[in-house]
């Protein structure tokens, strides 16, 4: 069983009549793995990884973020490190939705579209903290009207952490999300998200993310305009294999090859991308601002879950495999959702300050594997289209409510044959 204890508890005043909210972070232990979480949009402020490599006793924080959760609720956190997003995670065309025959209009803050829940969306929110036997509770109520969407809800984000199942090393962080509409309320769509970025070498590695490996057994994709909407064509990857992670590519390789192609760049201007620094402590305590050298690049997709590889015991299924040979660590994700949204850090461009042990975060310092439903895809009524299987969840009164599991595995990574 995981030791679990109270980090710390900050008061702090907001709004105009400068209400009183406590910042609370907690921490889950076990097998050498600790997560930290807090009540500031539900998150994972630190997570501890030991390395699986050799004799080495040395152990590295794996996510993205800020110096306390303070930091992260008083900057607003734009590139929304660490935390639940929602009320509807990822994109919503131009910040419009119709639901039942009645128009939405939401804020867009994402160019011309609304993203992650709006200007103030879950995950600037302090949460209800509660802490359990067995694991930390957050809850959050959303009223009618709250960035515009319709009615109002209840959400809940349980963390747990157990042992990894067949392996005596590791453990298993595990995230229970669900949703509820209020008594009497208008029927409102709900998609909640985490948003944590991953980097196995450590948060501020010099390396970044291009040292990684990754597969994905997803066996089709939804293609994006020019703002990162999907067209609604649903692809197979077996016609599109610069996009297709069946086979695992190291994160290097394969951001090359999306730069060549996808994007269109020069293969000099790619290798400028991948010479410059990931942005170490070193250029931080410097004062420079990490540089991206022209419009940043790389991958921003949902992938289709393959529920054809779903785990009957968990009733979850395999999402991805991220690797690090060098410290001997792997991220396995399994989850109930439709849809994963692959993104690999692309806009990070050292611009955010009070980070963690002094890093900046440059492009590809992480890398999010955000489980979800498929952006924009908020119907309601019966549409056949192959692309609203991944349909956003509505709440309506008398149900059914709104559940998402991930489980996240940090195991020792196997010995790895190059034909692999």
């Amino acid at each position: 069983m995981a030791e679990i204890s109270l980090v710390d508890s900050n008061e702090v005043f907001v709004g105009e009549k400068k209400e009183k909210i406590t910042i609370k972070t907690f921490s889950l232990s076990l097998n050498g793995v600790t997560a930290h979480v807090s009540n500031v949009g539900a998150s994972i402020t630190k997570l501890f990884v030991p390395h699986f490599s050799g004799s080495s006793q040395r152990v590295d924080d794996v996510v993205l973020g800020y110096k306390s959760p303070l930091h992260m609720y008083k900057c607003r956190n734009p590139p929304y490190l660490a935390v639940i997003v929602g009320r509807v995670a990822n994109r919503i065309k131009r910040g419009h939705f119709a639901l039942d025959d009645q128009e939405y209009m939401l804020d867009t803050n994402d160019g011309p579209n609304h993203l992650h829940g709006g200007h103030d969306g879950f995950s600037h929110r302090i949460w209800h903290a509660k802490q359990l036997e067995n694991a930390i509770e957050f809850t959050l109520v959303s009223p009618d009207g709250d960035q515009g969407y319709p009615g109002s809800v209840q959400v809940k984000a349980l963390y747990s952490l157990i042992p990894p199942p067949n392996n005596s090393k590791g453990a298993t962080l595990k995230l229970h999300m669900e949703g509820k509409l209020m008594s009497g309320e208008t029927p409102s769509p709900l998609n909640l998200a985490n948003h944590s970025y991953f980097n196995l070498a450590g948060h501020n590695s010099p390396t970044g993310i291009l040292d990684h490996s990754l597969s994905m057994p997803c066996k089709a994709y939804t293609p994006v305009d020019s703002t990162f909407i999907p067209t609604r064509e649903v692809k197979s990857l077996d016609d599109d294999p610069i996009m297709d992670w069946r086979k695992r590519r190291t994160m290097k390789d394969a951001l090359i090859a999306y730069g060549t192609t996808k994007a269109g760049l020069s293969h000099e201007k790619v290798k400028q991308h991948l010479s410059i620094s990931r942005c170490a402590p070193d250029l931080a305590l410097a004062g420079k601002k990490c540089q991206n050298p022209g419009e940043p690049y790389g991958f921003d997709h949902n992938y289709v879950i393959n529920h054809a590889n779903t785990n009957e015991s968990m009733k979850m299924s395999l999402v991805g495999m991220l690797d690090h040979v060098l410290s001997g660590r792997r991220l396995v994700v399994f989850s109930d959702a439709t849809g994963v949204q692959l993104y690999t850090g692309n806009w990070l461009d050292g611009s955010i300050s009070d980070l963690k042990d002094g890093a900046t975060y440059g492009q590809w310092q992480g890398v999010c594997l955000e489980t979800q439903s498929y952006p924009d895809a908020i119907v309601s009524g019966d549409r056949n289209e192959p692309f609203y299987e991944g349909r956003c969840c509505i709440l309506r009164p008398g149900g059914p409510d709104f559940k998402h599991n991930i489980e996240y595995h940090f195991i020792p990574v196997p010995y790895i044959s190059e034909n692999s």
